[in-house]
């Protein structure tokens, strides 16, 4: 109250004009990432080609003119995908396959049957015959519903560098919540490797940080490498990093993977963002 004997209107009205125009630039001036691609334009711009479900991602990656994956594996499973066709994925990309793929999607963003995606974690989490009987498991009770079609394809995300080390935004990262709700248990991902998916670390440096990791500290962690899940993300890197050793599944076949058919694979800052489709194979 003392405060308002002091300013007048016309204080009130530039304090909200200065406002105004504060959050005015965050549109006009360009983004940190459209710098960095060379291609500086206003951010209100940029945002005109990227679809609300996509920009508001949690996703760095999002889809652009410069990185593709998303929106190149998005189109092509709208073109190329039966039409009645169910995708599998874990629940972040679900509104993006319903939306832009127009492709019915296990789960997505709104989804509350925390069964499903219990289930959808357990598929992942498991070797590829169990895998095959959850989603089979799902079939049923589709057909139960009235559904004719079948679970046939399955999409999973990945982003690593140019010699195959992951990077943290896809897959390779979010196993560790497939683990933990699949199983019901905030600790089960440290059954299928406490450093990384399929790998285990021991500190015989005494260190006490896992940031510092030496020599001979990294040992396989067989579960972890048997999943359905490590198998996908070994084989979809080798198609980007040809030197890397992997087999390719033996129930999925990789029928897609983003940019494949590009002389040169773009990235962002070397890191590649990998988006990859499976055909269910029994």
């Amino acid at each position: 109250m003392r405060i308002e004997g002091h300013v007048g209107r016309e204080f009130s009205a530039a304090f909200l004009i200065l406002i105004i125009l504060l959050l005015t630039l965050t549109f006009v001036f360009p983004s940190t990432e459209s710098r960095i691609r060379g291609e500086p334009f206003p951010r209100v711009l940029e945002q005109a080609y990227v679809p609300v479900t996509i920009a508001a991602a949690s996703l760095p990656y999002k889809p652009d003119q410069t990185v593709p994956d998303w929106f190149d594996a998005l189109n092509w499973m709208r073109y190329n995908l039966p039409s009645d066709a169910i995708v599998a994925s874990w629940w972040d990309y679900g509104y993006w396959i319903t939306t832009i793929a127009d492709r019915r999607s296990l789960v997505d963003n709104a989804t509350f049957n925390a069964t499903q995606i219990m289930q959808v974690g357990l598929m992942f989490m498991s070797n590829e015959t169990e895998a095959l009987k959850v989603l089979e498991n799902f079939n049923r009770l589709g057909s139960s519903r009235g559904f004719s079609s079948k679970v046939d394809y399955v999409v999973a995300f990945f982003t690593f560098d140019s010699s195959g080390n992951d990077v943290g935004y896809g897959e390779e990262s979010k196993w560790r919540w497939m683990a933990n709700i699949a199983f019901n248990d905030l600790n089960a991902n440290e059954r299928f490797g406490n450093y990384t998916l399929g790998k285990d670390w021991i500190d015989s440096a005494s260190t006490g940080t896992q940031g510092s990791v030496d020599d001979g500290e990294l040992f396989d962690n067989s579960l972890g490498q048997n999943t359905t899940l490590y198998a996908m993300m070994q084989w979809g890197k080798k198609q980007r990093v040809s030197s890397l050793t992997a087999s390719a599944p033996l129930h999925f076949e990789l029928v897609y993977w983003s940019q494949q058919d590009s002389s040169s694979v773009t990235t962002v800052s070397g890191i590649h963002a990998l988006v990859t489709v499976w055909k269910v194979r029994p």
